[in-house]
């Protein structure tokens, strides 16, 4: 419609001019990371010997600069070793304009989330178990006494349902299914 507002479309950063990229979104703590940036001319195509400028801003305020030159696939790649934990934000430029600009962010932890063991904080149970008193104990790991039971905490439930198979209409369905099959496997092979 000719009286409406233009709007702006939400671009995909990979179809920029440049785009800049880390190897993991996640780094460990003194693992480096591998920034890659490729560089391309208004056609899509590799630009070869391009300049390339940048800083990567640490969570911190702390900031290292890049200096790097595209090579024939119009790419250049540098490793970054990271000093804090945090965000990480990378910025990299080829020329003035915006589109000669990209960026993208990393964020560094001391912890790896996917091996991370959980370890019981034993002063924390030690003062909690103090608070039941008489009920409660304190145990430290590898003790295998008897759990301790609390009689007025116990309830019976006396609930008791009884459902038949046929009213389960997938399970008759299941049997209708494989009885027809072994009928047919028997008849395919010979058999009757």
């Amino acid at each position: 419609h000719p009286d409406s507002a233009p709007v702006d479309a939400v671009a995909d950063p990979d179809d920029r001019r440049v785009v800049v990229s880390p190897s993991r979104e996640n780094v460990m703590l003194g693992d480096p990371v591998q920034l890659r940036v490729k560089v391309r001319d208004t056609e899509y195509g590799p630009v070869q010997d391009v300049k390339i400028t940048g800083t990567v801003m640490g969570p911190n305020g702390t900031a290292a600069s890049l200096a790097l030159v595209t090579d024939a696939n119009g790419e250049a790649v540098t490793h970054f070793e990271p000093t804090g934990r945090g965000a990480h934000r990378v910025v990299v430029r080829v020329g003035e304009g915006a589109a000669d600009e990209a960026e993208t962010v990393f964020s560094v932890s001391a912890r790896d989330p996917e091996l991370e063991e959980i370890a019981p904080d034993g002063v924390f149970l030690r003062n909690l178990a103090s608070l039941y008193g008489e009920r409660g104990s304190f145990r430290p790991p590898g003790d295998s006494s008897p759990p301790l039971m609390d009689d007025e905490a116990t309830r019976q439930v006396h609930d008791q349902r009884q459902t038949s198979l046929s009213a389960i209409p997938l399970l008759s369905a299941l049997f209708a299914l494989f009885a027809s099959l072994s009928w047919w496997v028997r008849r395919r092979g010979g058999g009757r």
